[in-house]
């Protein structure tokens, strides 16, 4: 699964939460692009974050990077051997304060994509 943009860095955060419904674990690898296609690495909690299991029937949250490193955005490849699903929230902060925050859901790789576009003629 796609998350089609995060920010972290300079004055915004990001969380990525994850849940896994089956009752077995889950294998994951979580990895971050910048907008050009090149490989980051926010820290997350603290650290990194390295391909793990999930537990089954569970839910886990991280926060990618903090306020105080250079901003980066990009957008975040979630792999996994089973359906999970997920959300991706960013966050806008004044100091301590939270000004606003979005989520992205996430999306599957498409081959093609058709969108309907008015005609002014008709």
């Amino acid at each position: 699964m796609f998350f089609p943009h995060f920010a972290t860095g300079g004055d915004y955060r990001s969380i990525l939460t994850l849940v896994n419904p089956w009752p077995v674990p889950a294998s994951v690898v979580v990895e971050f692009f910048g907008q050009d296609g090149n490989p980051l690495n926010p820290p997350v909690n603290g650290g990194a974050l390295a391909p793990y299991s999930q537990a089954a029937r569970a839910t886990a949250s991280w926060r990618i990077g903090n306020t105080l490193i250079p901003l980066q955005v990009g957008w975040c490849r979630v792999t996994t051997n089973r359906f999970m699903s997920g959300s991706l929230m960013y966050q806008l902060f004044n100091g301590s304060e939270l000004l606003s925050e979005a989520s992205v859901l996430p999306s599957e790789k498409m081959k093609r994509f058709v969108m309907a576009v008015p005609n002014s003629e008709a």
